[in-house]
């Protein structure tokens, strides 16, 4: 009975043991480290670099373009402004010239029967301008055939000047219109059907481009010149002439070169 008690008392205490190992917390290992706390701040570490966020200030953000504060850049590759719309006048310049023409004259049939046509010469003196406008001074000669066997007794000297309008610059191919006056004398036979007067004429013409270094250049013109002298069977006469010469510059004609314009600015838009 004793030895039952016995028995039982110690098969009541390792049961108890067991129970009790079961209930009780594992001890710590040392080969295992301890789980982190995630509700306490972990220290700083000297050999960790900080985060991205502390080690540098957030990056600012591009400012939008001032274009107004910007500063211009200078396109250096642009082209040049167009010359010929800056200067409508690029090439032309101001020319002194002389001329000489052998003129077919054409008499008024009002100085009669015997006169009808002749020839003679035209000696002029000119100027044109960069604008186109121009002025002549000139003297022409014509003799008119007349009397019997057409004989040469009727000559008409010619002394003015004429405002010129040259739709070119007289380089190339120019058109040209003229308008002026002076002062006629008419040396006929007889005395009375001649004498001075004044005279008006008008006419049109051309000139072609310069040809032998830019020194000569052709000349055609066509014109009526009227006077004013009184005969005893009319006032006034009209006389018209066709003219073909020279007309030879002063200079030789260097090409012109406008000046250099300023390069293209274009604004470039700086972030």
């Amino acid at each position: 009975m004793r030895s039952i008690a016995l028995f039982t008392a110690a098969a009541g205490l390792l049961v108890s043991g067991s129970v009790l190992a079961q209930d009780a917390p594992a001890p710590a290992d040392a080969a295992t480290p301890p789980a982190a706390d995630t509700s306490a701040p972990a220290p700083a570490d000297a050999g960790t670099p900080p985060p991205a966020e502390a080690a540098a200030p957030a990056a600012a953000e591009p400012a939008p373009a001032d274009t107004a504060a910007a500063p211009a850049a200078v396109d250096a590759s642009a082209p040049p402004a167009d010359t010929a719309t800056s200067d409508p006048f690029a090439g032309v310049r101001d020319i002194d010239y002389v001329g000489i023409l052998g003129n077919y004259d054409r008499a008024d049939t009002h100085r009669g029967p015997d006169v009808k046509y002749g020839a003679g010469a035209s000696f002029l003196y000119g100027r044109h301008f960069a604008n186109h406008w121009g002025w002549e001074a000139n003297y022409t000669l014509s003799t008119l055939e007349a009397g019997a066997g057409n004989g040469g007794d009727y000559y008409i000297h010619n002394l003015g000047g004429d405002v010129t309008y040259s739709f070119g610059d007289r380089q190339h191919f120019t058109p040209f219109v003229l308008l002026g006056g002076g002062g006629a004398f008419d040396d006929v036979h007889p005395r009375e059907n001649g004498g001075a007067s004044g005279y008006v004429d008008g006419g049109l013409g051309f000139t072609t481009g310069t040809f032998w270094h830019n020194r000569i250049r052709l000349r055609a013109e066509v014109r009526a010149s009227h006077d004013f002298i009184s005969t005893p069977d009319h006032n006034g006469f009209t006389d018209y002439r066709a003219g073909i010469g020279l007309e030879i510059p002063f200079y030789e004609l260097k090409p012109f070169h406008a000046a250099p314009s300023e390069p293209e600015v274009q604004v470039v838009k700086v972030p």
